[in-house]
């Protein structure tokens, strides 16, 4: 019985965080009230030991020298 009150009180939450998501947008605010629809760019990983990568080329896993 707790379990299920538990999954209805996360799918209630969810359903109204949409709603609450949907007027923002309708009402024209800025993020966070609004949701975004692209996902932010990735954050470039650079590790100091490593060449630059050539560009076109770039290997699937790290190589050791």
């Amino acid at each position: 019985r707790h379990d299920r009150m538990v999954q209805s009180a996360i799918t209630s939450g969810n359903v109204r965080r949409a709603y609450l998501k949907g007027l923002g947008e309708a009402r024209g605010c800025n993020p966070p009230a609004t949701p975004q629809h692209k996902p932010p760019a990735p954050i470039p990983v650079v590790d100091p030991g490593m060449p630059p990568p050539v560009e076109g080329f770039k290997p699937r896993f790290p190589i050791k020298n």
